[in-house]
């Protein structure tokens, strides 16, 4: 795996996105890893795992990550939809309708122009449309394809 330049003042999260932005997902996780260690109650670093995670199609490893930045961010709507989608992916239909709920609440309260924390730049309008997609999809009982992933 080719080295990363790193500056003295990059900041741990900063490393790990621009990783996973040159497709260095295990080693972004790896940097998360160590940041969650020794910050726990980092929720923007739980998120992010969270969001790698899928990447990889681990969606149970993304459902928990997901619920540890909710757990310490109760507003986190983009941690929200982390996890019901990943509950979705599970075959785990109330969890993942709970979960939307709470992220579409969420989201309406925002403008649609904004855009909520860790959410990538995806507005809160954009969010809420993927929501209400998702919804849809688990009221109407339609197969939701199982990722794959380690436990």
């Amino acid at each position: 795996m080719p080295s990363i330049a790193v500056s003295p003042a990059e900041l741990p999260l900063d490393r790990a996105r621009r990783l996973a932005d040159r497709g260095e997902t295990a080693a972004a996780i790896e940097v998360l890893d160590a940041q969650v260690a020794q910050h726990p109650l980092r929720e923007d670093a739980y998120a992010l795992r969270a969001v790698l995670h899928q990447a990889l199609g681990d969606h149970a490893r993304a459902a928990v990550d997901a619920e540890r930045a909710i757990m310490l961010q109760r507003s986190y709507a983009f941690a929200h939809l982390l996890a019901a989608t990943s509950r979705a992916r599970l075959g785990e239909r109330p969890e993942a309708r709970r979960h939307v709920r709470n992220a579409c609440k969420l989201l309406s309260a925002l403008s649609a122009g904004a855009v909520p924390p860790g959410a990538g730049g995806a507005s809160a309008a954009d969010l809420l449309d993927a929501c209400r997609r998702l919804d849809q999809a688990l009221t109407s009982r339609r197969a939701i394809s199982r990722g794959g992933g380690h436990r």
